[in-house]
């Protein structure tokens, strides 16, 4: 695991802390933070709009949990890690015949920041 001390900003960029980052590669190195680690937010790609994301003493970086884990091609259902990327995410869909319904402004965003921000985005389709 990578513990690192860095700048952390909004996306605004005008409030910076400077937490302890932990960058888990496995599920049994999220488990120890989780026990031993109190004060702590989750972040995925460190790109949350408002200061939401932020936090000046640690934070847990999904951003090595990247993996999309099932994906039912015929139901256009998706099982994926929190931090996958948008970015990664829309080749393996649109190759397939799939687009999200709603998506946000930017393709910099994790699955699991789009579920904590409750994303609503741009609506794809005209339910006319």
């Amino acid at each position: 695991m990578i513990v690192k001390k860095e700048e952390n900003t909004n996306w605004g960029n005008n409030t910076k802390t400077y937490p302890k980052i932990y960058e888990p590669k496995n599920y049994k190195e999220i488990e120890n933070i989780l026990n031993n680690n109190k004060n702590f937010i989750v972040q995925g790609n460190r790109r949350s709009f408002g200061d939401g994301g932020l936090n000046k003493n640690e934070v847990l970086s999904m951003k090595n949990f990247n993996k999309i884990v099932n994906f039912d091609t015929k139901k256009g259902v998706i099982e994926a890690e929190s931090g996958l990327l948008l970015k990664d995410l829309l080749p393996v869909i649109v190759e397939k015949g799939w687009f999200l319904a709603v998506t946000p402004g930017t393709k910099y965003v994790s699955m699991g920041g789009m579920a904590a921000n409750n994303v609503i985005g741009k609506n794809t389709f005209n339910n006319q």
